[in-house]
């Protein structure tokens, strides 16, 4: 018997619960299977367990939508059938999604939890060669976080981290202009107006993408982690309103000295 979606979703509950799970297993089992092997017997756990441990964990492509069905993906040359309808109604073709995909027989792959609609266009050219940019869920963390692997033989870079609006501003700037993206040259004042509404509102991702979408085609993940950078230093700086006009960058460093950090 084939794993159904609602299996899946057993699974993942009983993971998010159990006192019976460690941090680590012995055994060398992962938490999806010991979950199975308490919740399913017989036929029903052989096959559960040989489709956990073909689960793949994927930044693909939206290739097509099929309302009220699921999503097919893409990714070089590999497609993969979701069904799910719920990402059926959120995503639109040529979104990108990151997500463990797990085989359910004839039916196609099943969306396991913590799914993650890509914050970031991705351009035809980085499409062509997807493969090279796929995370697994610790390295995902990372970058999203904007933080190294410290197991990497690299000088650490720090992101960069100024004291005022017009400094993040001034540094941007300069960087802007020596790759020629004369989308991102604004002054302070210009972009605080860009900033606050999506910082009042708490749609960083869509902030993101409006960053990504004024630099044009970004082909590396390297490129990527830069602008991110770069931006997330201005929108840092810019003081909000409703916190009596401190940034986010203030309000930390408060806190910081409030707490003897």
């Amino acid at each position: 018997m084939a794993l159904t979606a609602s299996i899946v979703e057993q699974i993942a509950a009983w993971c998010a619960t159990s006192e019976e799970l460690a941090d680590v297993l012995p055994d060398g089992r992962s938490p999806a299977e010991l979950a199975a092997a308490t919740l399913l017997r017989g036929s029903e756990l052989a096959s559960a367990i040989d489709s956990l441990k073909s689960t793949r964990h994927v930044l693909a492509m939206v290739a097509m939508v099929n309302p009220g069905r699921g999503l097919i993906l893409r990714l070089e040359d590999e497609e993969f059938t979701v069904e799910n309808r719920q990402l059926s109604r959120l995503f639109n073709r040529d979104d990108a999604i990151y997500a463990h995909i797990i085989p359910a027989g004839r039916r196609g792959w099943l969306v396991g939890p913590g799914w993650l609609q890509w914050p970031i266009g991705i351009m035809p050219g980085l499409q062509a060669m997807l493969k090279k940019f796929q995370l697994n869920p610790i390295e995902l963390e990372r970058f999203l976080q904007q933080r190294k692997d410290p197991s990497k033989d690299h000088p650490k870079a720090e992101m960069p981290r100024d004291s005022s609006l017009k400094d993040a501003v001034a540094r941007l700037t300069e960087a802007a202009k020596a790759e020629g993206c004369q989308n991102l040259i604004m002054t302070p004042a210009q972009w605080k107006k860009l900033v606050f509404p999506y910082m009042k509102s708490s749609q960083i991702n869509e902030f993101i993408q409006e960053i990504v979408n004024r630099v044009g085609g970004v082909e590396s993940v390297e490129a990527i982690n830069k602008w991110i950078g770069l931006a997330m230093n201005i929108w840092n700086n810019t003081p909000q309103p409703d916190r009596g006009g401190k940034s986010p960058f203030e309000i930390s460093r408060e806190y910081d000295i409030q707490s003897g950090g």
